[in-house]
C-alpha cells in the first residue's frame, strides 16, 4: 500500500490508471479522443488540470488508503477538491478547514505550484494592533477630503 499521496500518484502514473482518469476528464471537456502523449502534455502544461488531478488522488488516498494513525486527514470535501483548480491563480490561499489545508499542501507540493498556503490562524496572527499601555488601540484619524 502506498504510504502517501506522492507514492500513490507515482504508482498510478506508471500503471496507467492515473492517465486513464486524466484522459477521461480531458476528453469530456475537449469532446474528442486524445492519445497518451496529448493528455500527458496537457497535464504538464495546464496547472489547473494538474492541481485537479492531484486533488482527486489525494481524496482517493484519504478515503481509501490512508491509515488514521499514519498521517493527517486530507478530507477537503467534494467542492473543495474541485476548487483546487483555482490554486494556480492564487498568490496566497487561506483556509480555516484543516482537511482542506492538508489536501492543498499535497496538491501544491506535487503539482509544483508557487503560492503561499496558510491556515486562518496563521493568517490572523500575522496582524498586529498598535496599542498603548492600557491595551486600547490608538486613534488613527482619517484626514478629511
Amino acid at each position: 500500500m502506498p504510504g502517501c499521496v506522492a507514492e500513490l500518484v507515482s504508482r498510478l502514473q506508471k500503471g496507467g490508471a492515473f492517465w486513464a482518469l486524466a484522459r477521461n476528464l480531458y476528453e469530456r471537456a475537449a469532446t474528442k479522443p486524445a492519445d497518451d502523449a496529448t493528455v500527458q502534455r496537457f497535464y504538464g502544461e495546464c496547472a489547473p488540470f494538474r492541481a485537479l488531478m492531484i486533488a482527486l488522488f489525494a481524496a482517493q488516498f484519504d478515503r481509501c488508503i490512508r491509515s488514521p494513525n499514519i498521517s493527517p486527514s486530507l478530507k477537503a470535501g467534494r467542492n473543495d477538491t474541485f476548487m483546487a483548480t483555482g490554486l494556480p491563480y492564487c498568490d496566497e490561499f487561506v483556509t480555516n478547514d484543516s482537511g482542506q489545508l492538508a489536501c492543498y499542501r499535497e496538491v501544491i507540493s506535487l503539482a509544483g505550484l508557487d503560492l503561499k498556503l496558510r491556515s486562518y490562524e496563521e493568517f490572523r496572527s500575522g496582524f498586529t494592533a498598535i496599542g498603548n499601555a492600557t491595551g486600547s488601540v490608538r486613534d488613527h484619524a482619517v484626514p478629511e477630503p
